[in-house]
């Protein structure tokens, strides 16, 4: 019963010598058409869509939809609930959705703990929530990841959100044990029909080591624009800065690597991740492009992608390599080219910040932490309570720098040093850690090695 038409998936079906064929949706554009095939086989006529008589034949199209639907729920189809909905005369039409961020409730993210957490979403538009709408809140950045143990939360049964009115999703979730770079942020979805309204503000989570970047963005050396760019300290997503782009040029972001960057991913796994700040995403055109390559120059070995559904404020962008348009033969093993461009209709503000390739398949310590056997760090005393905290390295090649950093849960660096031809190292920590929790990650070469540190 399902097919394409106008480049979108319909639904058709034929009955006693009559054809109804619809969209999936409420809102696609694509016209509703009904044929009556016992006097037009050859489907010449179509009584729905622009016929001005079409009213008349409204009967008929409710009774092969009602055909339709009874397929559907036998199937347990996610598509029954907007069938239903569809305008048969009028066709596609607004959904009324939209949805406004109110708040949440998030404790102090432990990695490896469960713990329980709250969205509060406000129904802004004219429809009603329901669960057998396909009404879900989701996570976002990137959208439906399972970073934190799920990816949706259902409304109950026989629950009801009308406009309005606020709902509060409380759940648990599994903060990451692993080293990677993660997004707490939730917006609300209709399933099978549309995302909308305003997603929660975004949490991270930096944990352990968060892999190479193509470019940190921490400085704008080599970068390059149709607009003059500054660096901005204030406003970054991490490090100590992002690279900050102000007008009405097409070209935003492109830079050559004079050094090729090695992303150790393929095809299937690789993805390009990005954070990316718009002022007003309505200046903003479909003629927009991200590019990544090994030639050191546009249109040539690259890998290409379009933009959508940009917000006002910081986006959190992920694009599979998968999914990109590709010209020539890029490999990933040198890419040493980015851009970013986007034809405006006026001037806006953006910010771009921690660039990498990485692979969106790995999901677990083992996969992240690139340790030999023999190579191990302790901390002591964990959990202190004194002023000085003890490092006991093990393993490392003592002639190589070992990097120590320490991080907090929002993923800010608070200590950062090198040690070189020594095995042993006392911080004072007395100046700047506060009761809580870090991450403590030693690093030499492709050894990487993390560990939890409590403050008391």
């Amino acid at each position: 019963m399902g097919f394409q038409r106008g480049g979108e998936s319909n639904y058709m079906v034929v009955k006693d010598g009559w054809k109804l064929v619809i969209p999936y949706t409420i809102s696609s554009t694509v016209i509703n058409a009904m044929y009556d095939l016992n006097s037009d086989p050859y489907e010449m006529n179509n009584l729905l869509g622009s016929n001005p008589d079409r009213a008349n034949h409204q009967e008929k199209a409710e009774e092969l939809r009602s055909c339709l639907l009874e397929w559907l729920a036998k199937q347990n189809s996610i598509h029954y609930y907007s069938v239903s909905k569809r305008d048969l005369l009028n066709g596609g039409k607004p959904t009324g959705n939209n949805a406004a961020f109110v708040s949440h409730s998030l404790p102090e993210l432990i990695p490896g703990e469960t713990v329980s957490v709250s969205v509060t979403m406000k129904n802004t538009g004219t429809t009603t929530w329901i669960k057998e709408g396909n009404f879900k809140l989701a996570s976002q950045s990137p959208a439906k990841n399972n970073t934190w143990g799920l990816d949706h939360i259902n409304l109950d049964e026989g629950e009801s959100i009308p406009p309005n009115t606020e709902k509060t999703f409380a759940f648990d979730i599994k903060v990451p044990d692993y080293d990677g770079t993660y997004n707490f942020q939730w917006q609300m979805i209709q399933e099978a029909e549309e995302w909308f309204g305003k997603k929660s503000e975004i949490e991270q989570l930096i944990n352990g080591d968060p892999g190479s970047y193509l470019d940190d963005c921490d400085e704008k050396t080599d970068w390059k624009s149709s607009q003059a760019l500054k660096l901005n300290t204030i406003d970054q997503k991490q490090g100590s800065g992002c690279v900050e782009y102000s007008g009405s040029g097409t070209d935003e972001y492109k830079k050559i690597f004079s050094t090729p960057h090695n992303s150790k991913v393929n095809e299937a796994n690789g993805a390009l991740r990005f954070w990316y700040y718009v002022s007003d995403p309505a200046m903003l055109s479909d003629k927009n492009q991200v590019e990544i390559g090994s030639s050191g120059k546009a249109d040539e070995n690259e890998y290409n992608w379009k933009l959508s559904g940009l917000t006002e404020g910081w986006n959190f962008v992920s694009l599979e390599i998968s999914d990109a348009g590709k010209m020539g033969s890029p490999n990933l093993s040198a890419i040493n080219w980015f851009r970013l461009y986007n034809k405006k209709s006026g001037s806006i503000l953006s910010k771009i910040d921690a660039i990498q390739i990485v692979d969106k398949t790995i999901t677990s310590t083992r996969d992240i932490n690139r340790t030999s056997a023999e190579s191990t760090f302790n901390i002591y005393p964990n959990p202190l309570s004194g002023n000085f905290l003890s490092i006991d390295i093990n393993g490392f090649d003592a002639f190589n720098k070992v990097d120590v950093r320490i991080t907090n849960l929002l993923g800010q660096t608070v200590y950062r040093n090198a040690m070189q031809n020594t095995g042993y190292s006392a911080i004072d920590v007395s100046a700047w850690l506060k009761q809580s929790v870090y991450i403590v990650t030693v690093k030499s070469g492709q050894s990487v090695i993390s560990k939890k540190l409590i403050i008391e």
